[in-house]
């Protein structure tokens, strides 16, 4: 059984059956029944709170083996490598899933994930909120990284018909985003120096990422 500790603490607080099975996302029957199991112990919550989930799983359900519950993203962690150039979330997500499978320890699949770490930014008002009326903006920024590309037409001397070196062909771009509000719609370019290439419309801003 996973998060009884949490279910019990919430009880104790006073929030009902049902907001607890909506806010961790379990059905109001399991919440019932470890009421019920923990009612049956005669204990408080000030006896639960000094014990881990193991000890109160094999309290209320002796017969039962104790499943252990996943392992918490570090959604603080999260935020801060989020704010460097070229890092996703789903990429943290994936170093997650590897770090839990190498300690043999289950893991919350990517939505669950998502879900925690925008309860968190929520939680700690990490974002500001921006009213626009539809169609009215268009919001613009670079990616933040470089990419190299190689130059087929510079890649070749003209008058030889011989190919350059690689390094007299190959030069840095930046990336180059406008997203429409409420709409979605996404343009990306690149953009150098010397050249200005239009990559393409992304018709989903989730494209992007």
């Amino acid at each position: 059984m996973q998060e009884i500790k949490k279910i019990l603490e919430k009880r104790f607080y006073g929030e009902s059956q049902r907001a607890i099975a909506l806010s961790l996302h379990l059905s109001r029957n399991t919440v019932s029944r470890i009421f019920k199991a923990a009612d049956n112990t005669g204990l408080t919550w000030v006896q639960f709170q000094s014990m881990n989930d193991v000890e109160i799983n094999s309290l209320l359900f002796p017969d039962e083996k104790y499943l252990p519950v996943q392992i918490l993203p570090d959604c603080d962690y999260i935020h801060k490598e989020l704010l460097k150039p070229g890092i996703y979330i789903r990429g943290l997500w994936r170093e997650y899933v590897e770090q839990c499978r190498a300690a043999s320890l289950p893991f919350y699949h990517q939505t669950r994930y998502f879900e925690l770490y925008q309860d968190y930014v929520k939680k700690n008002n990490l974002t500001m909120h921006i009213h626009h009326k539809p169609g009215d903006k268009v919001m613009v920024d670079w990616d933040g990284v470089t990419m190299s590309v190689f130059d087929h037409l510079r890649g070749i001397n003209a008058e030889t018909c011989h190919h350059l070196s690689p390094d007299n062909a190959v030069f840095r771009i930046s990336l180059y985003f406008a997203v429409s509000i409420l709409l979605l719609y996404t343009f990306g370019s690149s953009f150098s120096l010397s050249s200005f290439i239009t990559l393409s419309t992304i018709d989903s801003i989730s494209s992007v990422s």
